[in-house]
């Protein structure tokens, strides 16, 4: 039924937990590339003309340092291609820098701090060919191919709009002096570069909404399964429901075996009925021991009765009792006197009153 039925219910907390544990977050990667090229320009504005100078140097003294060697030996050659890479490397690091901070932060802004190695495990599903041939055709590859489509059409079209109106600055660059072509190229390459790059950021950012939907799409659960992972979560109903009466049960046989301790009973007569202990030295005030109504009361009063345990009719002390006292409580303070006099009663009808003291019951 589950496999059929409509998922309708959006996603519970535990649902989106286990998910994150998986790897599974919605994310877009065209954003970060959109987010890292944009940023990459940024740095170029502000490091370019320095590092576009530092470049014409480099270019310079290697043309001139290549136009003065008659006799270039390996060891030479090898020398000046690894002292101009790791020039030309230096060059560009902060540029690279920012642009891979800029991927990392807005990786971290769509999905957080995310570790997972759930991706990585072995899965003999992705052996199985029917499901390969359904992610072919599913609705996330056809969305693929009509990201990839529209980023190559858009790509395609800036450029090819780009060169038709600046295509006489670029055929002038070839009567350019040579040491002034890299700067032009320069130019023309960051012009373009930033037409793309927006273009793309406007791909990324319906990309990430897609993903988004699509992400809170796959999470949707059917109503079988919210009552099944409340359940598991929860616990089922029905077994709370039996272990809270079984809890019940227990507590009160517990409660009436307390009873035999007692050392009155305070009734209403019928409907209620009170345990008290009270031991001289031992219990600093009389503690009830259990309290009931109706049918529970006549418990009470017949395991009293069957330990010789005196019972009390005294209705206003009962129900004050049993409205103000929880079980295995002390006597509030209030009723002391009544509950004093009860017990006085009772110890000198069993022959345990101190001697001189008197009591009636009230």
């Amino acid at each position: 039924m589950a496999a059929t039925e409509e998922r309708t219910e959006q996603a519970t907390p535990k649902r989106r937990k286990d998910a994150r544990e998986k790897g599974q977050v919605a994310k877009s990667m065209e954003l970060n590339g959109a987010v890292s090229m944009l940023a990459g320009l940024m740095a170029w504005k502000t490091f370019g003309p320095g590092t576009a100078a530092r470049w014409q140097e480099l270019v310079g003294a290697h043309i001139r340092q290549a136009s003065v060697l008659t006799h270039l030996t390996p060891d030479a050659l090898q020398v000046v291609c690894r002292d101009s890479i790791r020039e030309y490397l230096l060059l560009v690091t902060p540029i690279l820098l920012v642009s891979l901070v800029a991927g990392v932060a807005t990786n971290i802004l769509q999905s957080g701090f995310l570790f997972s190695t759930q991706p990585l495990a072995w899965d003999f599903k992705r052996l199985d060919i029917f499901q390969g041939i359904g992610r072919m055709f599913s609705q996330r590859a056809a969305m693929e191919l009509v990201k990839s489509t529209a980023k190559a059409a858009v790509v395609g079209y800036i450029i090819v709009q780009f060169f038709r109106q600046r295509i006489s600055e670029v055929l002038g660059i070839i009567k350019q002096d040579p040491m002034l072509v890299g700067s032009s190229l320069g130019r023309l390459c960051l012009d373009l570069l930033v037409r793309t790059s927006l273009a793309l950021a406007v791909i990324a950012i319906a990309d990430y909404a897609f993903q988004r939907w699509q992400f809170e799409k796959t999470l949707r659960m059917t109503k079988e399964e919210v009552k099944e992972e409340f359940k598991r979560t929860e616990g089922d109903p029905q077994i709370k429901g039996r272990l809270r009466q079984l809890q019940r049960q227990y507590a009160r046989k517990r409660m009436m075996a307390d009873v035999r301790r007692a050392t009155v009973v305070v009734t209403n007569p019928t409907h209620l009925a009170i345990a008290l202990c009270y031991e001289p030295g031992k219990t600093p005030a009389p503690i009830v021991l259990a309290k009931g109504q109706r049918l529970v009361a006549q418990k009470i009063k017949e395991i009293a009765r069957e330990n010789n345990i005196p019972v009390i009719e005294n209705k206003p002390l009962a129900q004050a009792l049993y409205a103000q006292c929880e079980i295995g409580d002390s006597i509030p303070l209030e009723l002391y006197r009544s509950v004093a006099e009860v017990i006085a009663f009772v110890l000198a009808q069993s022959g345990q009153l101190p001697t001189g003291v008197t009591a009636q019951p009230s």
